[in-house]
């Protein structure tokens, strides 16, 4: 799978699929290798850290935060959703705490 690009159908690219899946080793890797994959979006406008959100990957979370600061939180899909709106519609207590922490979104 290519790095950066949106090669499959969805848009998703591979710092995407790390994200969603919690893998933090890869999702640093490729941030190391190009700090702009932060802002990746996929077709429906979704980024890595609202997928870590969905995911409840909190050390994942932790992590794009500290690239990306308060803009993470700010970041909607195409539904206007953002990080705390799918962490707290999935019900992920403990990543909810955290965004708001944060300041929320």
């Amino acid at each position: 799978m290519c790095v950066g690009c949106g090669g499959m159908p969805t848009g998703w690219t591979a710092i995407h699929f790390a994200a969603r899946n919690g893998h933090l080793a890869v999702v640093n890797q490729l941030l190391k290798w190009d700090p702009k994959l932060l802002d990746a979006r996929s077709k429906f406008g979704t980024t890595p850290f609202i997928f870590a959100a969905s995911g409840g990957h909190v050390d994942v979370l932790r992590a794009l935060y500290a690239k990306g600061g308060k803009g993470c939180l700010t970041q909607k899909d195409q539904h206007g959703m953002t990080a705390l709106h799918v962490d707290a519609d999935r019900g992920q207590s403990v990543a909810v705490s955290q965004l708001l922490e944060w300041g929320g979104g």
